[in-house]
């Protein structure tokens, strides 16, 4: 009898263990940016006295919009992300000169943190208005109600020897349907070649036995994009490993005129000598960080940015201005990194063409 009391005084305990719920931590960030709605507006206060409002829109991780405090109405841009429920927005005046920072924390229906600008720093607070009304969205903000909805859209390859995983937005709620099928072909084609040369290698040229590397990787994302109702502009990042001496990491913008649905080169943007004066800015930008300090007038930094096409293919549009990106090899050596440059508007406003999609924008 014991024998057989045993074996059933096991499995009494197995199902008793079975029925006991677990608890699994949850990822604090997909909890609280999965929170955060995709067009959101706070109401809140600076320091406890001064009241503002904010509108943001969130594409993944990536946050813009405005805001502006109730007394004096002057809207102010904001950009930024939310990763693992904090927040950091920085904010710009209506020059492209960024003014502060906003930096908090998510947590039930509300953002707690400090704003910091100008040598000041005071607390602030920012509760999620839960239902706003259509009518109020169009009178302080048209960039919910009239720029295109933008979901992001995720695909994956795998072969024996490699993996190749991207992101790309999806555009949809356009009343030109067939623009916003010209732009969702665009913003996808723009790395798809990219996906397609990668696969193509990696089952030609596979690691050899000896390889470190045992799989080839590939990964694409944009955690920056900017959009309203004439244009998208994304900044893709890609990240890939080969087997080589160390991974490469490089970026791919593109911009879409939404109008029309066909993409935007810079010379749609500006006029006829543009290069020039955007060259001098940018490389003055770039003798003001520290990896140049010691060699302000570098020969890669002065070929990099002289003022040939050929070195402003990377360029995106934000809400501030006009972000100029360069990869490793590019201005520097590899060690150095990467480098990005953000020009405000108003530094090339007198080149900015008449008519073309800046001009509308500002």
């Amino acid at each position: 009898m014991k024998s057989r009391f045993f074996p059933l005084l096991l499995l009494l305990v197995w199902l008793f263990a079975a029925c006991i719920p677990t608890e699994t931590p949850s990822s604090p960030g997909a909890t609280q940016e999965a929170s955060l709605p995709e067009n959101v507006q706070f109401s809140g206060e600076i320091d406890g006295r001064l009241p503002i409002t904010m509108k943001l829109r969130r594409v993944g991780n990536t946050l813009s919009g405005t805001y502006q405090y109730t007394r004096n109405g002057g809207k102010l841009q904001v950009q930024g992300q939310i990763i693992d429920g904090e927040l950091r927005l920085s904010e710009f005046d209506p020059a492209g000169k960024k003014t502060g920072t906003f930096s908090g924390v998510l947590q039930e229906g509300e953002v707690i943190g400090t704003w910091e600008g100008n040598g000041r720093s005071f607390p602030f607070r920012l509760r999620i208005n839960p239902n706003p009304t259509p009518q109020s969205l169009a009178k302080t903000n048209t960039y919910e109600t009239n720029s295109p909805t933008v979901t992001k859209k995720e695909g994956l390859r795998k072969g024996e020897f490699y993996t190749a995983q991207w992101a790309y937005p999806v555009l949809s709620g356009m009343r030109n349907t067939v623009a916003q099928s010209r732009a969702n072909l665009i913003l996808l084609g723009a790395i798809k070649p990219v996906v397609d040369e990668f696969v193509r290698d990696s089952e030609q040229n596979p690691p050899d036995t000896e390889s470190v590397v045992q799989m080839y990787e590939m990964e694409i994302s944009y955690d920056d994009i900017w959009v309203t109702p004439h244009l998208v502009s994304v900044q893709y990042g890609i990240y890939v490993n080969s087997g080589g001496a160390h991974p490469n990491h490089y970026s791919k913008t593109v911009t879409v005129n939404l109008q029309t649905g066909n993409e935007v080169r810079l010379e749609d943007l500006f006029k006829p000598g543009f290069l020039k004066p955007l060259s001098n800015l940018v490389r003055e930008e770039l003798r003001k960080d520290e990896r140049f300090a010691e060699n302000p007038n570098d020969e890669w930094l002065i070929n990099g940015t002289a003022p040939d096409a050929k070195n402003y293919q990377n360029v995106a549009l934000k809400s501030a201005g006009l972000f100029v990106k360069f990869d490793p090899y590019e201005i520097g050596a590899y060690a150095l990194g990467d480098f990005g440059v953000l020009i405000p508007y108003t530094a090339l406003r007198d080149w900015i063409k008449v008519g073309g999609l800046l001009e509308k924008q500002h």
